[in-house]
C-alpha cells in the first residue's frame, strides 16, 4: 500500500522538508555543549510561540505525558478539582483525576458544544473550596473550542489554578497564557506546530510552581515529575537520555510559527464555539456526528 502524501487526520500533521531534514541530524550526548545550546534555544522558541514569560518545560514523551504529569504534580488526594468536559480528552482527564484521589467536580457540555464561561463562574461561586480547574482548549475529535480567554480570568479571580490542554490549538488559533491568566498550558509539536510527535511542551506559571512545591505527593524521581524535569533542565540534576531528533524538529517549526503568529490565527475578538478543528468540520460535512460519550472505562484515558 502506498503511503499517503496528505492526510485529513487531526494529527500527526504533515511536516515540512526542513523538519524532515532535522530528523536526520547526528545524535549527540545530552551533556554535549551543542545539544545543551540547542535545548536552551528550543525552550526559548517554544516560549515565544506560547507568548509567555512563564518557564518552559520540554518533556521527553508524547503529548499524553504532559497533561498527566501536570495533573499528578498539582493534585493531592481529596483535593477539590473542577474538570470541564466537552469531549473525550476532557473525559480522559476526569479518569486521571479520579485515580489520583481528587474530589472531582465535573461541569460538562455535549460533545458538539463548548462550556459556557458564565457557568464556570457560577459553579466556582457555589463551590469556593475548588483549588484547580482543568480544561481542554480545543477538543480535536469534536472540533469544539472552549473560550479560555474568558475562563482564565474568571478562574484566577476565584483564586483557583488552571491546567489547560492546548495540544490541538497552539500555533493554529489564539493561545495567550499570560493575558488569559493561565497557570499550566500543555501542548505538543505534532499538530498545529507541524513537527514530529514525541515531546510534551509545557508552560508553568510561578503560582503553579509554588503549588507543586507545596504538594507533598508531587512526584519526585519519576518520569512524571515536573520538578525533576525543571531541576534537570536548570543544571540541578542530570538529563535522562533525551530525544535529540524530537528536540531538533521542535526547534524548526516554532521559528516560522512565531513569525506568522498573527496571520495564522483567528482574529481577536471572535468567540469560536463550534467547528474550530478542520478534520472534525469535514467529518460533519460527510454526515458524521461528534464522538459518543464513552460508556466504558479504558485501561488508560486514551
Amino acid at each position: 500500500m502506498q503511503d499517503p502524501e496528505f492526510t485529513l487526520a487531526a494529527g500527526p500533521a504533515v511536516v515540512s522538508p526542513r523538519v524532515l531534514a532535522a530528523l536526520s541530524q547526528p545524535l549527540t550526548n545530552y551533556s554535549d555543549p551543542s545539544f545543551l545550546e540547542r535545548f536552551r534555544r528550543t525552550e526559548a522558541k517554544v516560549g515565544q510561540v506560547f507568548g509567555t514569560a512563564n518557564e518552559i518545560i520540554l518533556l521527553q514523551g508524547e503529548a499524553v505525558l504532559g497533561p498527566e504529569a501536570a495533573a499528578r504534580s498539582l493534585v493531592r488526594p481529596s483535593m477539590p478539582v473542577q474538570n470541564l468536559v466537552s469531549g473525550i480528552y476532557g473525559h480522559g482527564m476526569s479518569l486521571w483525576l479520579k485515580s489520583f484521589g481528587a474530589q472531582l467536580h465535573e461541569l460538562s457540555a455535549p460533545y458538539d458544544d463548548a462550556i459556557d464561561p458564565d457557568d464556570v463562574s457560577a459553579y466556582l461561586d457555589a463551590h469556593p473550596e475548588i483549588e484547580l480547574l482543568c480544561v481542554v482548549h480545543c477538543e480535536t475529535p469534536s472540533g469544539t473550542l472552549n473560550d479560555c480567554s474568558r475562563i482564565g480570568p474568571i478562574v484566577r479571580a476565584h483564586g483557583v489554578l488552571t491546567l489547560v490542554d492546548c495540544v490541538a490549538s497552539l500555533g493554529g488559533m489564539p493561545v495567550d497564557p499570560d493575558a488569559w491568566q493561565l497557570d499550566v498550558c500543555v501542548t505538543a509539536p505534532q499538530k498545529c506546530l507541524g513537527a514530529s510527535p514525541g515531546m510534551s511542551l509545557i508552560a508553568v506559571s510561578p503560582q503553579a510552581w509554588a503549588a507543586i512545591e507545596r504538594n507533598p505527593l508531587a512526584p519526585r524521581d519519576s518520569f512524571l515529575s515536573l520538578l525533576d524535569w525543571r531541576d534537570r533542565g536548570t543544571g540541578r540534576g542530570g538529563f535522562p537520555t533525551p530525544r535529540r531528533s524530537a528536540t531538533s524538529t521542535v526547534s524548526k517549526p516554532p521559528a516560522t510559527c512565531s513569525s506568522e503568529r498573527g496571520a495564522r490565527q483567528y482574529s481577536p475578538g471572535t468567540r469560536p464555539r463550534r467547528g474550530c478543528a478542520g478534520p472534525a468540520s469535514r467529518r460533519w460535512a460527510f454526515g458524521y456526528g461528534p464522538p459518543a460519550r464513552p460508556s466504558w472505562r479504558p485501561a488508560s484515558p486514551w
